[in-house]
């Protein structure tokens, strides 16, 4: 039971461009290497449709190019 415990993973949804993406891998990469109990997903879109995202729940951060409100 507690090999289980110890293999529980945790999760974190980031919202951010394309572009931002590809800026950041590393940085994820490595973050990920350091902390292999927590995943990461990477969820890309314009700044509308990551602040709309993040407003339902869908991510858990946004990294946006524009700082426009949009919803």
């Amino acid at each position: 039971m507690h090999q289980l415990q110890s293999t529980a993973r945790n999760s974190i949804r980031i919202g951010l461009p394309t572009l931002f993406a590809m800026e950041f891998m590393p940085l994820f990469s490595n973050y990920m290497f350091s902390h292999p109990g927590v995943e990461i997903t990477m969820v890309q879109g314009g700044s509308c449709d990551l602040q709309q995202k993040l407003a339902e729940g869908k991510i858990d951060l946004g990294i946006f190019i524009i700082p426009k409100i949009c919803i």
